[in-house]
């Protein structure tokens, strides 16, 4: 039964969910589907009902992002059309592999990457841009961004919630991005994977429209302006900040477990 102060909570939990996503670009999920599985939401249900908020708020986010400019949509679209086709084919093997034992890999992963990003102090700034791998507008350049996608989609899917913490790595590391367009471009990436996987939830009937609907209300809210803070921070304070936000969701993924 919805009562004021559980809808009051899960309003929080959304508005947490969008600080998330506009600080480092990675789903809410984490804490979104064992919240929602705690107040007696169905586990496929709280999975569903978490993508479709994830769709609604990576929407805000890009788009702040994007009025910032720090949104690449070329490289963007590629590595989504590729992340939707890998997402398909972890799913499809997913469920052969102990979700544990991933899962702690990844949480180690976010959690090394975060003390990388507060050490570096920064360094990962807008004159690297270029640094990285430089792709140029050929075919085959194309091509290799969608292969990438579709490997980091095959991945997010094994390791489930927060997956968008390792689009965020190839964006950094393989393409230079600074970590504001990283961040922009990654939100406007799980668009597409969310939405994939929120339509075949949502055909089965897997998604709660109440609790989803509340927690859409404020993801958007502190999304758009959580996003709208993100872009005037400087990249060195921005970067350390995502670093404690990584290690902290890293940590999380451990306890939760």
């Amino acid at each position: 039964m919805l009562t004021v102060l559980l809808g009051f909570l899960i309003l929080l939990i959304g508005a947490l969910d969008g600080v998330i996503d506009a600080f480092v670009g990675a789903s809410g999920g984490m804490i979104n589907v064992p919240f929602l599985n705690l107040i007696g939401v169905p586990i496929k249900a709280a999975i569903g009902t978490s993508l479709a908020v994830d769709v609604v708020g990576d929407c805000v986010v890009a788009y702040t992002y994007n009025e910032h400019k720090n949104v690449d949509v070329k490289i963007g679209l590629s590595l989504m059309t590729g992340s939707v086709i890998g997402a398909q084919i972890g799913s499809a093997v997913g469920s052969a592999l102990p979700s544990f034992g991933l899962e702690t890999a990844y949480a180690i992963f976010l959690i090394v990457g975060g003390i990388y990003f507060w050490r570096k102090k920064g360094k990962v700034k807008a004159s690297t841009v270029h640094k990285g791998l430089n792709f140029s507008s050929s075919k085959i350049s194309t091509i290799v961004t969608i292969l990438i996608g579709l490997a980091v989609g095959s991945f997010v899917v094994l390791f489930g919630g927060g997956g968008g913490g390792m689009i965020l790595m190839v964006l950094l590391f393989v393409f230079g991005f600074p970590m504001h367009k990283a961040i922009g471009t990654s939100v406007m990436v799980e668009i597409g994977s969310s939405l994939s996987g929120c339509l075949g939830y949502a055909i089965r009937g897997h998604i709660n429209i109440v609790y989803g609907g509340i927690l859409m209300v404020g993801i958007i809210i502190s999304g758009r302006l959580a996003a709208k803070y993100a872009n005037k921070i400087n990249e060195e304070t921005f970067s350390k900040f995502v670093g404690v936000i990584f290690v902290v969701l890293g940590v999380l993924m451990v306890l939760l477990r």
